[in-house]
């Protein structure tokens, strides 16, 4: 792509008394002796991620949410016992690999916006502000749980495995 883009940049600059000739192009091995020129710039992968989960990762909206969660507990008299933390991960099937891309700051996290909707496969795990490990939930698409799902796979003892059709939480496994 970044070749590309060099070549669009010569042929819209290319002046030639003759009409016949084609404005010159970058060869294959360009784009690598122009990152060797330009240390500046770094290679860096594109990853996928929905819109709306993109736009949380702002740090000054995540800051402002903490602070008014702080006054709350303090508030409300909420210790740490009594507070559990999900974290959550997600295995989309048939979406697709994430891009490499160009660019001049290195510590810039880049996604690329996803909007397809497909089959989710969601793992959770819950721990408790004193460090109370629950046991991690695997959430599949689906209304039932067919017994040959798990008798042909390795999984832990502890693991608990629930179906929804979404293939994601919902209020009865988060009460699970």
């Amino acid at each position: 792509m970044v070749r590309k883009c060099a070549n669009s940049i010569l042929r819209q600059n290319y002046t030639s008394g003759d009409s016949a000739s084609a404005p010159p192009t970058v060869s294959s091995s360009w784009t690598n002796q122009f990152l060797d020129r330009y240390p500046e710039f770094y290679i860096r992968k594109q990853k996928t991620l929905e819109e709306e989960r993109r736009r949380a990762h702002d740090p000054k909206t995540i800051l402002d949410w903490f602070q008014c969660f702080r006054l709350l507990c303090e508030e409300k008299g909420i210790v740490k016992e009594d507070l559990y933390t999900i974290d959550k991960t997600g295995f989309r099937i048939g979406v697709g690999w994430d891009q490499w891309i160009l660019t001049l700051d290195p510590e810039r996290q880049s996604y690329l916006p996803s909007t397809t909707n497909r089959e989710l496969i969601s793992c959770y795990e819950v721990i408790s502000g004193n460090g109370h490990v629950l046991p991690p939930m695997v959430i599949l698409p689906g209304v039932l749980h067919l017994e040959d799902w798990t008798t042909k796979t390795e999984l832990e003892d502890d693991m608990l495995l629930a179906v929804s059709e979404s293939g994601d939480s919902n209020e009865l496994l988060c009460l699970e």
